[in-house]
């Protein structure tokens, strides 16, 4: 049965009247937050926010029960996976029980899973949170979306809620070159609007078989493409963009919070923080302390909105430079990988491991992996299409980025393994400093 977009939207609505319109009140704020982020209104609602957060947990957990008497922020411990991990009960909210909260729990793709409790008033928050974020990429709730991730047996959705919340499920374990073939025809077929939200790495993958096939741009009525998950590269964007019409927004989140920011048309490459729910710093890569605008360090957030178990200064795992917009708002300028994936050139000194992305521009790589084996040594995992001829340009190259010193080998194999979150790790470091 098709459903009109135009219809889910206003029943999902309707919906939500009868919960006494609580989305539709989180969104109202959100719009007003990031929309007016420099008035006085503004500033005392996320005071608010934060202050109320911090004395909830203070009062009700007991990881956070000796810091009563706290002045600021900056009070509290940075805390990460590992320290939530091991004091489960420790961060759990004493006002909540199994009964009023909602298991979410993360991949573990850099590790062992991490399970985190989300309350009723924090799952309101995040949807509001996907409404606002999404508009901002032109997609509207109703019409169909194209969502490419890992589908888990533990996250797949029913054929029914695939229906009724209008999803076309496409898991990353089914990317051959039949599958995509497939669904650009299936997209083809379908007259109505639709959205893309997918992994960049599945993305490129699908630009990848398009750039084989000698594809022209197609005609599908994709109206709005957000990359979620890994960095966007600026092949991936153009690709994109060329195939499909639209431009395309990169979104930071994860799994454990929700939206942390997102590209939007008119701002260009920086990030729209999602200041209405969460606080975030930029902190030095060893010590707990504030960075200048422009330099890179630790992201670092607390989430105003979960109640259930509050996550104060979470270190997300992920390097970024935050700073002031032409708007008067703080943006994030970069966001790089997971901190375990920080690479070093020969002198020790940080370097973006998103320089790993050129290798998109050499034809013959399906799959690649950077891997730092030792302070000068470096290997390029390859899988290729056909024999690989330019090695020693490839080797000259990344000499430029890891030091004229540096020991690059290069090493074909027939398939990069994925994560269990679906995903490839891209870049590997291996050498302890």
């Amino acid at each position: 049965m098709n459903v009109p977009a135009e219809i889910r939207y206003r029943l999902f609505w309707i919906k939500d009247l009868f919960r006494n319109r609580e989305i539709k009140k989180h969104l109202r704020i959100i719009k007003s937050i990031i929309e007016h982020p420099v008035s006085e209104q503004t500033r005392k609602v996320k005071e608010t926010a934060l202050t109320k957060l911090l004395n909830h947990a203070v009062t009700t957990t007991y990881f956070y029960t000796n810091l009563k008497l706290w002045k600021s922020i900056s009070d509290f411990p940075v805390i990460n996976k590992n320290i939530v991990r091991s004091n489960f009960q420790d961060f759990t909210s004493a006002a909540f029980n199994e009964n009023n909260t909602t298991k979410v729990m993360t991949s573990g793709s850099t590790g062992t899973p991490l399970t985190i409790l989300q309350d009723v008033g924090k799952r309101a928050r995040n949807t509001a949170d996907t409404i606002y974020f999404a508009g901002r990429g032109n997609f509207k709730i109703g019409k169909k979306l194209i969502f490419i991730k890992l589908w888990a047996e533990e996250v797949k959705k029913s054929n029914f809620t695939a229906w009724l919340q209008n999803i076309r499920m496409v898991n990353v374990t089914d990317l051959s070159d039949a599958y995509f073939a497939s669904l650009i025809e299936e997209l083809k077929n379908d007259k109505s609007q639709k959205g893309i939200l997918g992994y960049v790495s599945a993305l490129t993958q699908l630009c990848k078989y398009l750039d084989k096939t000698n594809s022209p741009p197609i005609a599908c009525n994709i109206t709005s493409i957000i990359a979620i998950s890994e960095c966007l590269t600026d092949y991936c964007k153009t690709s994109m963009e060329k195939y499909f019409g639209v431009p395309v927004m990169s979104r930071y989140s994860n799994i454990e919070n929700g939206i942390i920011a997102q590209q939007v048309p008119e701002r260009g490459n920086e990030y729209l923080i999602n200041w209405a729910s969460y606080y975030v710093e930029i902190l030095d890569l060893e010590q707990d302390i504030p960075l200048n605008a422009g330099e890179l360090g630790r992201i670092v957030i607390t989430d105003l909105f979960n109640y259930s178990m509050p996550l104060i200064r979470y270190d997300t795992g992920d390097l970024g430079s935050m700073s002031m917009s032409s708007a008067g708002d703080l943006v994030l300028d970069t966001i790089q990988g997971r901190k375990l994936d920080t690479i070093f050139d020969t002198n020790g000194r940080v370097i973006s491991s998103a320089v790993v992305w050129e290798l998109e521009y050499y034809n013959q790589i399906k799959q690649f992996q950077l891997i730092q084996t030792s302070q000068k040594s470096y290997t390029f995992k390859l899988s290729l299409d056909e024999k690989f001829r330019e090695g020693e340009k490839l080797i000259d190259r990344f000499k430029t980025y890891f030091g004229d010193d540096a020991l690059i080998t290069i090493e074909e194999t027939n398939e990069i393994p994925v994560l269990s979150s679906g995903k490839r790790r891209l870049v590997v470091n291996q050498f302890n400093r």
